[in-house]
């Protein structure tokens, strides 16, 4: 495989000028694929679908500011979109903390008295740890799950469209909204 990939070096002209040039060039680049290689095995499954998710252009960083309602109403109709191509989604679920979880409910109890004139006991419905928003303009449901990290992140996951190995099949299926600091109507 070695003298495979020397003769393709050389076979590109005569920049490397010698053989021990290609070898050292080859050398250097499998050292380069087996470090990168090392250290993909090495991320943890949240790192490794934020990388996949950045990769593809579903990571949104907004650097200390705060989450617009609207904005996130757009970013969650997109995602929606994406997953109803295959089969109606009648929920789109959202992995975050306890803290951005409180701070979530308290924004859409409001958003969805003014825009619906829902009352809060009929907004959100709290069971088993999440908390349920009804999204008529979407035709689903946001369901908020919490765990107990401190980050303000919200994780829009398909766990259908990953494998075993935390690969993501279809990124418009998912998204991750990441630094932000509350949220503005």
């Amino acid at each position: 495989m070695k003298d495979e990939a020397i003769k393709l070096v050389q076979d590109f002209g005569p920049v490397f000028g010698s053989q021990e040039q290609a070898e050292k060039f080859v050398d250097s680049m499998a050292g380069a694929l087996s470090r990168y290689v090392m250290e993909k095995r090495k991320e943890l499954p949240s790192q490794k679908l934020r990388r996949q998710l950045s990769e593809n252009g579903q990571l949104r960083t907004l650097a200390g500011c705060p989450l617009s309602l609207k904005r996130l109403i757009q970013e969650i109709y997109q995602v929606g979109r994406y997953r109803s191509m295959e089969r109606p989604v009648a929920a789109i679920d959202c992995y975050t903390s306890e803290q951005v979880q409180r701070v979530l409910r308290e924004a859409m109890v409001e958003h969805c008295q003014n825009r619906y004139g829902v009352t809060a006991e009929r907004v959100a419905v709290i069971d088993v740890g999440y908390d349920q928003y009804n999204l008529p303009e979407l035709g689903t449901t946001l369901a908020v799950f919490a765990k107990g990290r401190r980050d303000h992140d919200l994780w829009f996951l398909d766990i259908s469209d990953t494998t075993e190995q935390w690969d993501i099949l279809t990124p418009q299926r998912h998204l991750l909204i990441e630094n932000f600091n509350g949220f503005t109507p």
